[in-house]
């Protein structure tokens, strides 16, 4: 059970991201609590950033995964297939590889047999 006094500024957020979200209260709370708990548990202790209030633009909770991690590697791009960002097609490289893998492997072990 959980009891808050809101301000009616916050109190007006809170019913606008109801609204928008197309949820109920308790919904919102546990998903902001856990995606908040998988922020402070993607961070060491000692290196953890302090909880503020307001998170500008410029905050670390802000950014990607990507973007913390400085961007997408730019050799990895370059021999890239155009349409990468497409699952289905992601899917069928990676299927083609795992494909490719196994039957090297395949082959090796008929040639040591």
């Amino acid at each position: 059970m959980l009891n808050l006094q809101l301000d009616r500024e916050t109190e007006s957020h809170l019913a606008e991201i109801l609204a928008a979200e197309q949820t109920n209260s308790e919904e919102l709370v546990k998903r902001l609590i856990y995606e908040h708990w998988l922020i402070v548990q993607s961070h060491p202790l000692k290196t953890r950033p302090a909880i503020v209030e307001r998170r500008g633009e410029d905050s670390e909770e802000a950014k990607t995964i990507v973007e913390r991690l400085g961007g997408h590697p730019e050799y990895l791009l370059q021999d890239a297939h155009q349409e990468l960002s497409s699952r289905s097609t992601r899917k069928r490289l990676v299927a083609e590889y795992i494909v490719q893998k196994h039957d090297k492997i395949q082959s090796k072990n008929e040639l040591k047999s």
